[in-house]
This record gives C-alpha cells, sequence and structure tokens, in this order.
C-alpha cells in the first residue's frame, strides 16, 4: 500500500546572498602643514567640554601639562593645554571614557560620525586606538571599530598633521542607543617618530535617539521554518509620536547568507512609547542586520539598526558531561556564525547571545565541547547562522533531569520555555554513562528518559523533536551494564516517532590509536569531539551511511585503530559481560539476548578459524581465509540463550521506492566438531523492528549452497525488502543476525555482512523522469495537472511533466478488452478489472473469471487482452469499466 510520509526533520538550506547593510569606514586624510584642519573642528559635539549631553568625563593616563580635556575642548591649536599628550613607556595604553545623559535621554544617543585630529610640531600624528560603546541597559562595552593611521614615513616635515573620520559607508547611524563611549589609545611605536602621541581634538557627533530595538538582540538567531523562512519578532521604544514603525532586514556585507526584504510596517499603531511587530518570512541565512525606523506624516526617520542577526538552526542540548564542557581542547569556531545563548531567571526574556566558543554558556564545565565543533560543521555545510543552548551537568543520572527535580525545572524547563513553540530546532540528549555506571536496568532508563521527553512536550506547549545519543561507556562499568542503557536509549529512540537515534559514542574507547578520541576513561579528547560533530552533523542532514562499519571484524584487531594486532590461530576474544576495561565488547556491535533486555550470555565475540574448527582456514593456506570470509577474523556465538544476537544500526532512515539487501557469510565447522550449527534468522531492522520474515538458515540450506557437505566451509546468503512510500521516513535502518537455538554447543559462525540499497523499478522512473525538485514525485502526485497520477504515468508509460495525454489504456480489441500497461511482476502492480453500472463513487466492483493474455511485450510493456466467459455484454442496459492501479510492492 501507498503510505505518505509525515516524518522528515532534516531541512536543507536554500539561500541567496543580498546587498550590505552598510559598514563602518574611516576617511583618513594628512599633511605636513601645521594646524591645517582647524577649520573641521567642531565645538557642539557630543563629548565637547561643558556639552550638556556629557555627564561625566575620565582620562586614564595624561600629562599634568596636557589635560585630559584638551582633546575635547572644541579647540585645535598649539596651546598645551588644547591638546592631550600621552608620552611612549609612560601613558599607554591609555583610555578615555564619556558618559551621556541617559536620564535626560533614556533611549540613548544616535552617533553620526566620529573625529579625531593629532599632530604637532614634532611627528606625534600617528593614530593607534579602538572605540567601544556602551548600549542603554548593557552592563558591558562593545568593540565599534579600530584605528591604525600612520601617515608619515619620516621626520624631515617640520609639522605633522592628521585626521581621520569614522562614518557608516550608507549614511546610517554608526550605533544607536549608546549611553557611553571608551577612547583605548595605544603606542603607535617608534617606527614613525618618537612613539608618543598628541591628541588635539575628538569630536563625536550625533543626537539623542529617538527609537531604540530591545528585540532582537547581536548573534540572535531564530529558528528558521520548513519553508526556509522565520518570522522575527521586533520590539522597542519610542520618543515623539510616530504614525508607523517600519523594518527591514538586510544581509550584513559579503559572506554572508540570506535575501534582503523591503521595507514593511511592522507596528501600525505605536503606543505609550513601545512598539511591537513582526517581520515576516525572512529567508534563512545570516547576517542580517535589522533595520527600524518611525515614519511621522510619511516621512521616515533616521535608520536604526542591530546587528547581527540570523535565521538558522537552533539546538538545546542537555546531559552530563560529555555535553556539558568536560572535554578537551576548548574549541573556538572559525565561522562567527556559530552562537551560543544562556538563559535569564525569566522565561523569554533576552539573556546576552555570544560566539559559541567553548566553553558554552551555562553548561558547568569548564573545558571543550561537540557544540562548538557541531556548530562549525553545520554552518560550513548549511550557509545559515547556529546556535546552541547547553544546558549538561557532570556526573548526572537521569534521574537528576526527571520532573520535578531542580535540573529539570531550573535548567531543561527553562531552556525550553525559553523559546516559544517551534522556537528550536531539536532538543539533543548526551547521558547514560552515570546510569551504567550505577547499574540500572533497561525499564529504569526507558521509563525515566520517555518520562522528560513527554514532560518537555507539556511544557513547551509543542512536540519536540528529541535526539537520544547512544552513550554508556565508563572504562571501568562492566559491559553489560553498558549494552543494558544502549539498548534502552534506542528503545525510546525506535518507539516515539518524534524521538530519533543520535551519535554512537560507545567504540570510541576501541579506537585508541594515534592519541585515541578519549581524554580520560570517559571524556572525549579533541578527536573524538570532532567525530562526534560528523556524526551529529551526518544525523541532523540525513546524510548518514548505509554501509555496515566492522562488517568483516577486522577492525578491532587493526593495530591502526585499536593497537591491537591480529588473533593468532585458533585465538578467540570472548565477550566477559561482567567485566569492564576498554577491549570489552565488539566494535560497531551490540550483542543481546532475545529479550534485548540485556548482554547476550554464553561464549561470543571475535575468533580467528583455524584447524580446530575449519581445516582450510589455517593460516598457512591462503592467509587463512576461506572463500566468503573477508579476513582472518569472523564473529560467532556460541551457548547460551536461545536467540541470541548481533545486531547494528545505521543512522539512515529508510526511503521511499528501495530495495534494502543484507548479505552474510555463515559458516559450518568441520564435521569432526562437537558442536551443532545453531540456525540462524537474517533480518533488516526499520526502528527496530523486523521487516518482513527475514531469512531463516538451518544447516541443510547451507549444504544445498555447498552442492553437498558444506563443513568447513562459509556459504554467502542474502535477505531484502522493499519500501513503497513510507508513512515514517525517519525510521532508522538495521541489521539484525540472531542464533536460533539454545543448546549449550549451538554455534553461530559468520563474516562478510554488509548492507546495500538500489531504486526499485518505479524508483529507478524517478529518477529518470523527474528533473526538478519541486515536481511532486509522490505516486499520487500530479506535477503536470493532466489528471494521472504519477503511478498512473508511471503503470502506462506516458510522462508525468508534459501534460496533455490522449491515450487511454484500455479499448475494445473483437470481443476483448485490450490493456497496454507495464509488467506487473518486477514493478510492483496488480491490476484489477471493475465494473460499474451507474458510475456511483461506491457502485465500482472487481469483474469475476477474467482472463488475461499477453498478446505482445517488449520487456518493459505489454499489451494484454482480457476476455469473460460469455464475453462483455452482460444484459445490463449500461456497463461501465475501469482499471484499478494497485501498488505494493
Amino acid at each position: 500500500m501507498i503510505r505518505i510520509s509525515i516524518k522528515s526533520l532534516f531541512l536543507i538550506s536554500t539561500t541567496a546572498v543580498g546587498v550590505s547593510s552598510g559598514a563602518v569606514v574611516q576617511n583618513k586624510s594628512s599633511s605636513s602643514t601645521a594646524l591645517s584642519f582647524s577649520s573641521l573642528v567642531g565645538d557642539g559635539d557630543l563629548i565637547n567640554a561643558g556639552s550638556s549631553d556629557l555627564i561625566l568625563s575620565a582620562v586614564s593616563a595624561s600629562n599634568a601639562s596636557f589635560p585630559g580635556s584638551g582633546m575635547t575642548e572644541g579647540s585645535y591649536s598649539d596651546t598645551p593645554g588644547e591638546n592631550t599628550f600621552f608620552e611612549a613607556g609612560l601613558h599607554f595604553p591609555a583610555t578615555a571614557t564619556f558618559d551621556l545623559d541617559v536620564v535626560s535621554h533614556p533611549l540613548g544617543y544616535d552617533l553620526g560620525s566620529i573625529v579625531s585630529f593629532m599632530g604637532w610640531s614634532a611627528q606625534h600624528s600617528d593614530q593607534v586606538y579602538s572605540v567601544e560603546i556602551k548600549k542603554v541597559g548593557s552592563a558591558s562595552f562593545s568593540s565599534l571599530t579600530s584605528v591604525d593611521y600612520r601617515a608619515f614615513t619620516g621626520v624631515t616635515q617640520p609639522s605633522y598633521e592628521t585626521r581621520v573620520e569614522i562614518e557608516d559607508d550608507a549614511g546610517r547611524f554608526l550605533a544607536s542607543g549608546v549611553e557611553s563611549i571608551r577612547f583605548t589609545f595605544d603606542a603607535p611605536g617608534i617606527v614613525n617618530g618618537s612613539g608618543d602621541t598628541m591628541i588635539r581634538e575628538i569630536d563625536v557627533h550625533g543626537a539623542p535617539s529617538a527609537l531604540m530595538i530591545t528585540s532582537p538582540v547581536p548573534r540572535q538567531v531564530v529558528q528558521r521554518d520548513g519553508n526556509d523562512q522565520a518570522d522575527i519578532l521586533i520590539e522597542g521604544s519610542y520618543v515623539n509620536s510616530p504614525d508607523s514603525i517600519e523594518a527591514r532586514a538586510v544581509v550584513l556585507g559579503s559572506g554572508n547568507s540570506g535575501t534582503d526584504t523591503e521595507w514593511e510596517v511592522i507596528d501600525s499603531s505605536p503606543s505609550s512609547g513601545s512598539y511591537s511587530g513582526t517581520l515576516e518570512n525572512v529567508s534563512a541565512g545570516g547576517w542580517y542586520t535589522i533595520e527600524v525606523r518611525s515614519v511621522t506624516v510619511g516621512v521616515p526617520s533616521g535608520i536604526y539598526q542591530v546587528g547581527k542577526i540570523g535565521v538558522g538552526d537552533i539546538f538545546i542540548t542537555a546531559g552530563q558531561s560529555n555535553s556539558a564542557n568536560f572535554g578537551g581542547p576548548a574549541f573556538d569556531p572559525l565561522d562567527d556564525r556559530v552562537s551560543a545563548v544562556t538563559l535569564t531567571d525569566v522565561p523569554q526574556v533576552l539573556a546576552p547571545w555570544v560566539k559559541g566558543a567553548d566553553p558554552q554558556p551555562f553548561a558547568d564545565g569548564p573545558g571543550g565541547s561537540v557544540w562548538s565543533r557541531l556548530g562549525e560543521q553545520l554552518t560550513s555545510e548549511l550557509d545559515i547562522p547556529v546556535a546552541f543552548l547547553s544546558l549538561g551537568v557532570g556526573s548526572a543520572p537521569i534521574s537528576f533531569w526527571t520532573f520535578p527535580s531542580p535540573n529539570y525545572n531550573n535548567r531543561l524547563k527553562k531552556g525550553i520555555q525559553y523559546f516559544p513553540p517551534n522556537g528550536f530546532r531539536a532538543f539533543l540528549w548526551h547521558q547514560g554513562e552515570r546510569d551504567s555506571s550505577d547499574g540500572k536496568s533497561k525499564g529504569f532508563y526507558v521509563d525515566n528518559l520517555q518520562s522528560i521527553i513527554a514532560q518537555s512536550r507539556i511544557d513547551a506547549g509543542w512536540n519536540i523533536p528529541w535526539y537520544v545519543a547512544e552513550v554508556a561507556y565508563q572504562s571501568s562499568t562492566a559491559f553489560g551494564n553498558r549494552e543494558v542503557i544502549t539498548a534502552a536509549q534506542r528503545d525510546v529512540a525506535h518507539t516515539d516517532p518524534l524521538t530519533f537515534l543520535g551519535p554512537r559514542t560507545e567504540d570510541f574507547h576501541w579506537e585508541n590509536a594515534s592519541g585515541g578520541k578519549l581524554l580520560d576513561g570517559v571524556h572525549l579528547n579533541g578527536a573524538g569531539f570532532d567525530d562526534h560533530a560528523t556524526q551529529w552533523r551526518e544525523i541532523l542532514g540525513g546524510s548518514g551511511v548505509l554501509m555496515l562499519e566492522n562488517g568483516d571484524f577486522e577492525k578491532g584487531f587493526d593495530p591502526s585503530v585499536t593497537t591491537i594486532s591480529a588473533l593468532s590461530e585458533n585465538g578467540q576474544s570472548i565477550i566477559d559481560p561482567l567485566v569492564g576495561g576498554i577491549h570489552q565488547g565488539i566494535v560497531d556491535w551490540v550483542v543481546l539476548k532475545g529479550s534485548l533486555d540485556e548482554a547476550a550470555d554464553g561464549a561470543n565475540g571475535v575468533f580467528n578459524p583455524g584447524g580446530d574448527t575449519y581445516d582450510n582456514a589455517v593460516d598457512s593456506i591462503s592467509g587463512g581465509v576461506l572463500p566468503g570470509m573477508s579476513g582472518k577474523h569472523v564473529g560467532f556465538l556460541y551457548g547460551g540463550s536461545a536467540n541470541n544476537n548481533f545486531q547494528q544500526t545505521r543512522r539512515v532512515p529508510v526511503g521511499d521506492h528501495r530495495v534494502y539487501t543484507v548479505t552474510v557469510s555463515l559458516g559450518v565447522r568441520d564435521g569432526d566438531s562437537t558442536d551443532v550449527f545453531g540456525g540462524a534468522l537474517l533480518q533488516i531492522l526499520a526502528d527496530g523492528v523486523p521487516q518482513g520474515a527475514g531469512l531463516s538458515v538451518i544447516e541443510s540450506d547451507l549444504d544445498s549452497l555447498a552442492g553437498g557437505s558444506a563443513d568447513g566451509t562459509f556459504q554467502t546468503l542474502s535477505t531484502s525488502f522493499s519500501t513503497s512510500e513510507s508513512d515514517n521516513d525517519f525510521e532508522t535502518l538495521g541489521v539484525k543476525l540472531t542464533k536460533v537455538s539454545g543448546a549449550g554447543n549451538s554455534y553461530l559462525d559468520f563474516d562478510n555482512i554488509s548492507f546495500s540499497e538500489s531504486p526499485t523499478l518505479y524508483g529507478s522512473w524517478q529518477v529518470a523522469e523527474f528533473v526538478s525538485d519541486s515536481d511532486d514525485r509522490t505516486a499520487s502526485g500530479d506535477p503536470d495537472g493532466d489528471g494521472l497520477s504519477n503511478l498512473l504515468e508511471f503503470t502506462f508509460g506516458t510522462s508525468p511533466t508534459d501534460g496533455g495525454h490522449s491515450q487511454f489504456p484500455l479499448t475494445v480489441s473483437g470481443n476483448d478488452f485490450e490493456l497496454y500497461r507495464r509488467g506487473a511482476a518486477d514493478a510492483g502492480l496488480e491490476y484489477e478489472l471493475q465494473s460499474s453500472t451507474t458510475l456511483a463513487p461506491n457502485s465500482w466492483s472487481v469483474v469475476p473469471n477474467v482472463t488475461t493474455v499477453v498478446n505482445s511485450s517488449d520487456g518493459e510493456f505489454e499489451t494484454v487482452l482480457l476476455s469473460r466467459p460469455g464475453g462483455w455484454a452482460s444484459g445490463q442496459s449500461q456497463e461501465f469499466f475501469r482499471i484499478e492501479v494497485i501498488f505494493a510492492p
């Protein structure tokens, strides 16, 4: 049956580059004529001595005879008191801070330009300084720009004068809502003179702000929707009485993605000094500058702006230490579009957004994390900003996160309620090491995690997608305890349609060559974080690889990966569920009882077959590798309970119209062995559920493949299943190989397990026929609007994209009906001839006793003749016929 997909949570970004929103520029000039810029100095600027807008000024270091106030007194002369002198070796770095009157003007000030003049009768004209601003309501300064202007290379001129004007190249404000301005002067060095600086004057031109933007804030990311767009909430305050408030988004310079928007009204009736509105359908991308202006009697005000606003993806993360900055080293993303946010005490009150460098804010560890690295990978792949809210707490068991624990109420609940419904992409969970160490049961972990997820969705008011990492390893924890917790994590992901399986880090302890992937017995190092981030990126982007890891069972004995050498002939590596350590388990595989609740019992692991079991597998013959084997090592299950099994889950979703095939080589030990073949069941899983009957194998089946006795050989078998259109296309695929028997001397030896996929016939037809990604490729779709669904176009050999078909596949040929159709067997199609005497919707029924004869065929399409006893005249006054096509591959 055809099922329509409802679960597909990975997004692809489609963004375009826009134009610049303006940038800070510096206009520089110099002169060897004394006092040549005197006509350009003003005395009416914001920081001029005596200005009513200036509340306080402070200079950290100045010569007594050349006071700091000399840089802002509004004159340009050689009088010492009207200049400020900073001497090399004494005064640098020197700061000058100017506080403006935000009591009288609570919205702060708009800065239009900053002009600095330097010079003297000796060469003191080099300008090396930075400018910072503090906005109203902010507790700290932020950088505006830096100046480094050294105009002269010698000291031959009698006078040296320089001027630097800082402004916005698009004529906008340099900044708005400013409360304080701080200049920091650095020594210019002695290459171009004495290394001293003489400041003749600094003018800051501006006026009290008429409008303030309080939301969004710099570095804030807004979650994009399924259409790759977002609505950005814009709020603030104003003075005067504007008629409306307008806003637009402008891409912030080259190197940023996105699409500029036009000016649009966001608040048509602002009142009581505040405004609020939404800028709708902003394309995914960033950074953007959000520009806001008021309009009064049709006249717009100056433009107010807030920079570095993104439309992208936001993730909330939680768990224990490997989610909470306890690894190393710390990482600072090269891409500036990785952001992080911390929490305030009030839900949905904007907290500081910062660059997403380690340690991530709010998580309690002091070191490195996976999230900074994941952010770097995602921004590179998607070309959009990415942000994280990290809630993790080191050593926290799962019970510490359940409602109403402090971690739940003060971290998890607060985090999800910080954002509006659908306001972040997903919740990423990395936790389990503590619970495996504590020996918790699968049921305990499942119940707790399901409770956390359910409560989070209640408190958020929407169905949050969760991703659960498969992780439980600590070096001292018994292997059996670890298998219990990872089984629980898989179970939670497989049984909830909106919970997905995240990365697996359980095998990082094996991969200990070249420095390994662990910093210690549990925490990840840089290589581990990089691997972990790559897995997260592939899972979130739907780009996982179906190919099995370690399907040949050689990886665990490759010294370049694990530092472990190959097993000797007849050597075994057997799992002990009661023991911990770095070499317990099978790399990339889980080994479970049939109940899937705990590690398999019996003797299970990897061995190097030799003369004890396979006479021709001795290392002196073909290196010990029999036909059907991939290398010296094979996996095995021995004794223990019935239905013990090996499993591996791939982070690959079930695709539409695909054929999935798993292949395995099974061994039969030599006839002189007292061991018995335990029977095998090979299955393909989707979210842990077997697809179809799978392949059951007994020893006689292997004998048949061998053309006699299979003793001492490996025989290759496979099983497949096909999909149509899945109703849950993010079900993750997996492989399961089970030893059916529970006899104490029963065995199952296996090697060379592989997993592959190919398109069905309909899938191949889709690829050939559809060029545009925007076309509806589903079986029920009709992208060309000709009334024929894609399934019917496929069935009858017509094009799904050109429309206008006049061919009717069912015609009369003598006493028979003639039908032109695609061959049914290979295409997964079934045909029913139906009739009705009224054409009423519920009046159609299958015509009985129809005989079908193939008249002609080209191997793909065929013409068949349909007949029934007594012919088609039914005695009815009228009868209508139709062909029903059933798609069930």
